[in-house]
């Protein structure tokens, strides 16, 4: 492609809300305009990037017998009714009517169409396990999207869902699904970590997050150095023990009924975990409650922290409900936990037979007998992944994209209006083709055309000028590790293509 007849601006500024590495980048790049708060239009040098990590996942997932499917973003709410999930999610899933009057939501993740598309089309227990997948833009409406693409509203998103005939078979994919994952990061060239994590909305009883360790990363992950045990800290476990100071705090419900806890003093509760204990979603009580510790309403939950020295009243219970913070002893070895900003890039999720009960998901089992499918669900941020990718990969001048989804592999450069720098650089374009080289063939200067090969980051950038002329060839540098030679014409075609 020449840059002459690319869709391509490069800015050398950008707004001061672009807080974060990739932020900046994706503007200063031009990969992105930013549309409205969360929404942002991607040019066509994102949307190449965009394709290959693509690419990546559907060869993956096609390898393990994934089918890809296309599901609709409009879905009726009878369905996230019956699940639950239309009452107890927030603002955040966006509700809306049709011209009939008719309920509707904008999906923002595909349980329940996924589990009725399979109500459809799965009959007997011989079609399953069975394993699909989509690739969709989909819509939360977030109240604070930050960081560029890290965290948006619309967004492109890879949703896969499986359904198995028994928990033993489920737990087989997971496994899998664990090992596709480290492939697709790999392939990518992101050192994520493997944690344990809530499924939240999801449900479910397993859930693992893939998290890119990242000052821009707005998840918080607690880490051991020592073992390699990792976790988010909504479910962090850790051996504090035997803490005789207590603090009684109170929670509440969605209804407004009280939740109190136990909790070492200094300390709070990790908001999944007392949910997990309650049976209940909880938030913190705003002011000071119109109640006691040692008199909550009849009826009040009472959960103690496993490490107090102190009993559960009667009807109480003890459970680990604290939140885990950075030094306290690791879970598996003692050693002290690190805490960890990072970037979630991935997520997988045990569903058990939530979604199948209550949509009416059930095929004929070997016995006659209908048999209720156990699902799991596997997603990955796509537009998040250009993000994250750039955050592990850039430095002080610009991005610097692994060869496995860059736009181009060469940046051509023709530094000289004269005439053999320009047929040099005309035959090296014309050997390597549109598709696997950007030529700069722009009258800019040299130094703002380095700028730019530097900025927008492909893996091998190819300088012509005089002096690689008169050096014998052209000047070939290797973005990432800066390495620079200097080749005959012919055997930078023969390297390059």
């Amino acid at each position: 492609m020449r840059w002459s007849e690319a869709l391509m601006a490069t800015r050398r500024t950008v707004p001061a809300e672009a807080d974060t590495p990739s932020a900046r980048l994706v503007l200063k790049a031009g990969l992105a305009a930013r549309l409205a708060s969360g929404i942002y239009s991607l040019s066509p040098l994102a949307m190449r990037v965009v394709s290959r990590i693509e690419r990546i996942l559907r060869e993956e997932l096609d390898a393990v017998g994934g089918q890809e499917v296309r599901l609709p973003v409009v879905n009726p709410a009878d369905l996230w009714q019956a699940t639950g999930r239309y009452q107890s999610i927030d603002d955040t899933l966006v509700r809306l009517h049709d011209r009939a009057g008719r309920p509707m939501v904008l999906a923002m993740t595909h349980e329940e169409c996924a589990t009725a598309l399979a109500r459809e089309m799965l009959v007997s227990y011989r079609r399953l396990p069975s394993l699909i997948y989509q690739i969709q833009t989909k819509f939360r409406d977030e109240a604070r999207p930050r960081a560029g693409l890290i965290r948006l509203r619309e967004f492109i998103m890879k949703d896969a869902y499986s359904f198995h005939a028994d928990a033993e078979d489920l737990d087989r994919m997971y496994t899998q699904m664990l090992a596709v994952y480290r492939r697709i990061f790999a392939r990518m060239e992101l050192p994520v970590l493997v944690v344990d994590s809530d499924s939240g909305l999801m449900g479910g009883r397993v859930a693992h997050e893939f998290i890119l360790p990242a000052d821009a990363g707005e998840d918080h992950i607690l880490a051991c150095g020592v073992c390699g045990y990792a976790a988010n800290r909504e479910v962090a476990r850790t051996t504090l023990h035997g803490t005789a100071s207590v603090a009684w705090q109170w929670h509440r419900t969605e209804g407004g009924r009280p939740v109190l806890a136990a909790l070492p003093r200094g300390r709070h509760a990790s908001l999944a975990k007392l949910a997990a204990a309650a049976g209940v979603p909880v938030t913190p009580w705003d002011g000071h409650p119109p109640w006691e510790a040692d008199a909550p309403p009849p009826g009040t939950p009472v959960v103690v922290d496993a490490s107090l020295k102190v009993s559960a009243p009667p009807g109480g219970l003890v459970a680990d409900v604290l939140e885990v913070a950075g030094q306290d002893p690791c879970p598996t070895c003692g050693a002290p936990l690190q805490a960890v900003r990072a970037i979630e890039v991935g997520n997988i999720f045990k569903l058990g037979t939530h979604y199948a009960e209550r949509l009416a998901l059930s095929v004929t089992g070997p016995n006659g007998a209908p048999l209720v499918p156990v699902m799991g669900c596997y997603g990955i941020g796509v537009t998040r992944l250009v993000a994250a990718i750039i955050e592990a990969h850039h430095d002080g001048a610009g991005i610097r994209w692994p060869a496995s989804v860059a736009r181009w592999p060469v940046h051509l450069l023709a530094t000289h209006p004269s005439a053999e720098v320009v047929r040099a650089a005309d035959a090296l374009y014309a050997a390597l083709g549109r598709a696997r080289c950007l030529y700069d063939d722009r009258s800019a200067s040299p130094g703002v055309k380095f700028k730019d090969a530097d900025l927008l980051g492909l893996p091998r950038r190819v300088a012509v000028s005089p002096k690689s002329l008169a050096a014998g060839g052209v000047e070939v540098r290797q973005r990432r590790s800066g390495q620079t030679e200097v080749l005959p014409l012919e055997a930078a075609i023969a390297q390059l293509s």
